[in-house]
């Protein structure tokens, strides 16, 4: 996940925090600005990352949403989580996308800057944004085991980059470069490259119309990474069709009727021994359908399955000599109660691996 102001720490779901409150309108005066910062503010939490406010709706931000959510399914986390610098990088990038895409709406929504140094300072920052989205997009495809080949439009963009606020001063190639001053606005310049041949590389260069493009290819890879994923994960289904969890259940009900005629006799006898045997198969053989599944991260592992354990191991003390039949009647009941969870639990797992909807 992310550092500790982004995340919990048991390796589970992200889960960020972020101020919201009354937000200081376009074009706002100093003064507004004070009484913006100055309002009361609650801090809210919202689950899996990404912005509580998807700033523009753009379609992009959506896409990233799409492959967050499927990133985020037990599965996957099962892989993901244990190793941690893979799964500290997805979530990352994740974040990251989502937070420059928040800033490049941001940026369309700003009034021109009054002065040339804020446009400037847009500029500069509007082509940083573009840059580190690029970068985020990179690593996450690579953490995600998916082949990276950038658009060359996207290289191009990169490159105006680096070329007109990176490394103006002098590029690998041994270029330098100017914005040209008396062009400048807070959404277009003349850039002036000067080559080591002596040549001149001039070019208009249009903010806007880079985040648009951006925005397009990377939603386009983003859609290809999820549907990699998509596939992976209906492979994934069609490989345990038709070893449904649920039928491991079919002999419980006879089981803890068999349970039931021990708890109400004064001595021990084998047909309940049989059926606590029963119950105790059904319950590992669910458990490791489970993990066979990718499904460890599944709360039932922290929080159902060891009080039934327990409660196997007691009931077993209690319909044995000199055993407490009235306790052993109350946990054969706490038990059939917790199974039933579980056969729920196999039925809705069952379902959702007999569906082609991902």
């Amino acid at each position: 996940m992310l550092p500790a102001s982004r995340r919990i720490n048991d390796g589970s779901l992200s889960t960020r925090w972020e101020y919201q409150g009354h937000e200081a309108d376009r074009g706002a005066t100093g003064r507004r600005v004070l009484e913006f910062l100055a309002a009361p503010r609650q801090l809210m939490p919202y689950p899996l990352g990404g912005h509580a406010r998807k700033y523009g709706h753009t379609r992009m931000l959506d896409q990233a949403q799409r492959l967050r959510d499927l990133v985020n399914r037990p599965r996957h986390l099962h892989v993901l989580v244990p190793d941690t610098p893979r799964w500290n990088e997805v979530c990352s990038a994740m974040d990251t996308i989502d937070d420059t895409g928040a800033a490049l709406d941001a940026y369309e929504q700003l009034e021109p800057p009054s002065t040339k140094g804020g446009c400037y300072l847009t500029i500069y920052g509007a082509l940083q944004v573009l840059y580190v989205q690029q970068d985020a997009l990179k690593s996450l495809a690579s953490a995600l085991g998916h082949d990276y080949d950038p658009d060359p439009e996207l290289v191009r963009i990169r490159r105006i980059r680096n070329v007109a606020v990176g490394h103006p001063t002098r590029t690998r190639s041994g270029s330098s470069s100017i914005l040209v001053q008396h062009s400048l606005s807070h959404r277009h310049f003349e850039l002036f490259e000067y080559l080591p041949n002596g040549g001149l590389n001039t070019s208009t260069i249009s903010i806007p119309n880079l985040i648009a493009r951006q925005r397009s290819l990377i939603g386009t890879i983003l859609d290809s990474v999820s549907q990699r994923l998509v596939d992976e994960e209906l492979a994934h289904r069609r490989r345990f069709r038709d070893a449904p969890l649920l039928a491991g259940f079919t002999q419980l009900p006879y089981a803890f009727e068999k349970l039931g005629e021990g708890t109400r006799s004064d001595s021990p006898t084998p047909i309940a021994s049989w059926g606590l045997k029963h119950v105790r198969s059904v319950l590992e053989a669910f458990q490791q359908g489970l993990r066979d599944r990718g499904l460890d991260s599944y709360d039932v592992f922290r929080y159902d399955i060891p009080p039934i354990e327990d409660a196997i191991r007691r009931l077993e003390i209690e319909l044995g000599a000199g055993g407490d039949r009235a306790l052993a009647e109350i946990l054969r009941y706490y038990l059939r109660q917790k199974f039933r969870e579980l056969e729920r639990l196999a039925r809705e797992t069952d379902e959702e691996y007999s569906s082609d909807e991902v």
